[in-house]
């Protein structure tokens, strides 16, 4: 079935219907019957051939020898619906049948490449006719079966028939930028180094370009492998470095407790003095008069209070315990 659904519904009944039509398009011995006013607006080189002396303006028949029936009837769709069908399909052995009797058309189950290839002949007929809104339509199929469908397999052909069947610079640039994408792949393949389309100096300057990529891929990754360590080694000494300073907080928290600690003791042993007027041994008659005496460990100081006379202890010793 044709593709109608944002056609006009006058130019579709025009185009199932040969009523009213003023031109045929004849090729591999099939007739599509056309009108002037549709297919030679939109074609200047139809309306060259029907507005000049040739023999297609007396005659209104134009023979089409250069694409086959298929190709021709999907420009037609396009001429009259601005789209076409481009489901692949098999003519059956009845080869004259005409337009309308699309029925002579059996499907198959196409692969990619013959998607791919329908939509080239058609970028090819719109070029061979300049029909530009064609040409477009037909890359705007191409590019993203290329790029969502990829496969390496029968691109060369591809390739072949572009450059061999259109001079369109877009259609081209699709192509060579699919195959830049996949250069890697491709240059190792046989059929795409012996295109007629590349040179052996074009492949060896590929190859070359490609190799030199994979040598500074491989330096790259290189350096980002030693830039890699020097971060890690940064890491650890930055991890050392802060372990340090913990651990030298630690021991300066636990110096400054011990010092509170040392003149709240002291600090005791003072107050004891004020409130103390004699000593506390009943044999010592001298006037009180004291010291104190710091024992025990450096982490773990003692002071007391000692009659200076007597040595007397006073009261309890008072500890220092460090943290």
């Amino acid at each position: 079935m044709w593709s109608k659904s944002s056609t006009p519904p006058g130019l579709t009944r025009l185009m199932d219907s040969d009523k009213y039509s003023d031109l045929k398009l004849v090729c591999q011995g099939q007739e599509f019957k056309v009108h002037k006013a549709i297919v030679c607006i939109q074609s200047p080189v139809l309306a060259a051939a029907c507005d000049s002396g040739f023999q297609e303006a007396t005659t209104n028949v134009v023979n089409i020898d250069e694409f086959d029936a298929r190709t021709v009837r999907r420009m037609v769709e396009f001429m009259y619906t601005k789209e076409y069908n481009d489901r692949v399909e098999q003519v059956s052995e009845n080869t004259g049948a005409e337009y309308q009797g699309s029925s002579s058309l059996l499907a198959s189950t196409p692969t990619t490449t013959e998607i791919l290839l329908c939509h080239v002949h058609m970028n090819a007929i719109a070029d061979y006719y300049d029909i530009p809104q064609l040409k477009q339509l037909a890359n705007t199929k191409i590019q993203p079966l290329l790029e969502n469908t990829w496969s390496p397999d029968n691109f060369s052909d591809i390739v072949r028939e572009v450059f061999n069947s259109t001079s369109d610079t877009a259609l081209r640039k699709i192509m060579a930028s699919t195959a830049a994408t996949h250069m890697e792949e491709l240059v190792e393949l046989e059929d795409f180094a012996t295109l007629d389309a590349m040179s052996e100096f074009a492949i060896s300057i590929i190859r070359t370009i490609i190799a030199a990529y994979k040598d500074r891929e491989d330096l790259s990754t290189q350096k980002l492998q030693a830039v890699q360590s020097q971060l890690q080694q940064t890491k650890s000494r930055l991890q050392s470095a802060e372990q340090d300073c913990s651990d030298e907080k630690s021991l300066r928290d636990r110096a400054t407790t011990r010092a509170d600690h040392i003149i709240e003791n002291v600090d005791n042993c003072i107050e004891i003095l004020s409130k103390t007027r004699t000593c506390r041994n009943p044999r010592c008659e001298a006037d009180f008069t004291c010291y104190i005496e710091r024992g025990g460990f450096i982490d773990e100081p003692k002071y007391t209070l000692r009659c200076a006379r007597c040595r007397c202890r006073h009261k309890d010793s008072w500890n220092l315990r460090g943290l």
